[in-house]
């Protein structure tokens, strides 16, 4: 897997295929081969698919752990800027799609579409990732719940 220095950061990705760019983002903890059996298999006879190791995950290493959104976002810019990638297809899962989000935002004239799978509304990780905690314990505590409305109280035990 071929790597790129951007800043204190060892970027690692994989290229495969040719065409119009694909940047392929993983969500938490996940590595960018994740997307290698299914996506990148269909893609890359159409499209150059290029996947990336999120800091903090996969063969990616360097730089300050917890990295915000915006971190991750200047990460994968950087390897779209090494590789010299034209305006790309950016497709995300879950943080990785926050990350999509924050590179249009940051640099929308990278981006020629975007896909976000299991996104938020908001790059304000903290809170998403405490929503999610807090749901998983009162799962744990309480059982499965459904909701019932659109806010946390109006989430209850299923019966």
């Amino acid at each position: 897997m071929p790597s790129v220095r951007i800043g204190d950061v060892e970027m690692h990705y994989d290229e495969a295929g040719s065409g119009d760019p694909v940047v392929w983002i993983p969500g938490t903890g996940l590595a960018g081969s994740m997307w290698d059996t299914h996506q990148v298999a269909h893609f890359r006879d159409r499209h150059r698919c290029v996947t990336v190791d999120l800091r903090g995950s996969g063969r990616t290493v360097g730089g300050h752990l917890p990295p915000t959104v915006a971190d991750l976002a200047t990460d994968v810019i950087g390897v779209m800027d090494a590789l010299d990638l034209p305006p790309a297809h950016v497709v995300g899962l879950s943080l990785g799609s926050a990350v999509a989000q924050e590179i249009a935002l940051l640099r929308p004239d990278r981006v020629r579409s975007a896909v976000l799978a299991a996104t938020w509304s908001s790059t304000g990780r903290e809170k998403h990732m405490q929503r999610h905690f807090t749901s998983r314990l009162y799962a744990l505590e309480n059982g499965p719940w459904t909701s019932t409305g659109s806010s946390p109280s109006g989430c209850r035990p299923r019966a």
